[in-house]
């Protein structure tokens, strides 16, 4: 192949969904398909992914809720090193582009060819995509990287990915459970499968409005007649239930935004002080009462069978 050909670095990332997520995919050298670079370049790519909200991780999977979303954020590290040093890459006229099927052109032009050819070239490339599962089904996603001198069927080098990405959907009928469930039923345990209905509040570690804990910390404080963690416990469930497609009645939905409203006002100590017959209190106990009655299947849709 004449090096004036332009050169193409092709993402083909298959699947609105989960692509590229967290491989890396070093390619060099020669290929089932030919020789390396005919002025002896070799190609590296190197590609890798991580969730916008936590971008100290690479991702190789993902879980997802029906209709959950997440940004995910990509980048592309292009190499190319070992050039014939006697070739002027530049003045053979070709582009050097990096495109990918789905951000398009990543590079303007020239961005390899005007690195002399025994010098390492590099380019660092970085995009974001929102992944959303839409259905309940769980499926591969497949994509190939290939480096390309204008002939597709003649890659210099290639790799493809495979990833998995699970989808979860409500799995209870719309009916509720309890509390003692969904205290048990996080990625923390001691339940073996956790209930992916958790990640749409945060996970068990999000912090649980004013109360210096997180949900799983709360969940796990007994009440010792305390107001706040006897709503608490019941709020939390209710909210988890509703979320994991159990119905609710206009007084369970009226109590959840009352109960949020004095989560938002109060800590647990402030509770905690309260005497036996104060109103606040009393207020606290009475809506854990109902959410409780909800949860446990006395009103509402009804209890599962767990």
């Amino acid at each position: 192949m004449k090096l004036g050909r332009r050169i193409l670095v092709l993402a083909a990332l298959a699947s609105f969904a989960t692509f590229v997520l967290g491989a890396t995919a070093p390619v060099a050298g020669a290929t089932s398909a030919g020789p390396i670079h005919p002025t002896n370049c070799t190609w590296d790519l190197v590609k890798t992914a991580t969730l916008h909200s936590d971008p100290s991780h690479t991702i190789t999977s993902l879980d997802l809720a029906l209709n959950e979303s997440v940004q995910v954020d990509y980048k592309v590290v292009v190499t190319r090193t070992g050039c014939d040093p006697t070739v002027d890459l530049h003045n053979e006229g070709g582009s050097g582009q990096v495109i990918d099927s789905f951000a398009g052109q990543l590079s303007p032009d020239h961005l390899f060819l005007d690195v002399p050819a025994d010098h390492p070239a590099s380019a660092t490339y970085t995009y974001s995509r929102t992944i959303t599962a839409t259905s309940c089904d769980s499926f591969d996603v497949n994509n190939s990287v290939q480096v390309l001198d204008g002939d597709p069927t003649a890659p210099f080098a290639w790799d493809s990915l495979t990833i998995h990405v699970t989808v979860h959907c409500a799995s209870h009928g719309g009916c509720t459970l309890t509390q003692g469930y969904w205290k048990t039923h996080s990625i923390l345990g001691p339940a073996a499968k956790p209930d992916p209905t958790w990640n749409l509040v945060g996970g068990p570690n999000a912090p649980f409005f004013l109360s210096g804990k997180s949900w799983i910390q709360v969940f796990g404080t007994a009440p010792a007649g305390n107001g706040y963690y006897i709503l608490a416990d019941q709020y939390m469930a209710a909210v988890l239930n509703i979320l994991n497609g159990a119905s609710a009645p206009a007084s369970v939905t009226s109590a959840i935004g009352t109960a949020a409203g004095l989560f938002s006002t109060y800590t647990p100590a402030q509770i905690a002080a309260l005497k036996g017959n104060d109103p606040l209190r009393q207020q606290f106990i009475s809506l854990g009462g109902l959410l409780g009655s909800y949860n446990e299947g006395a009103i509402g849709p009804g209890h599962c069978s767990e």
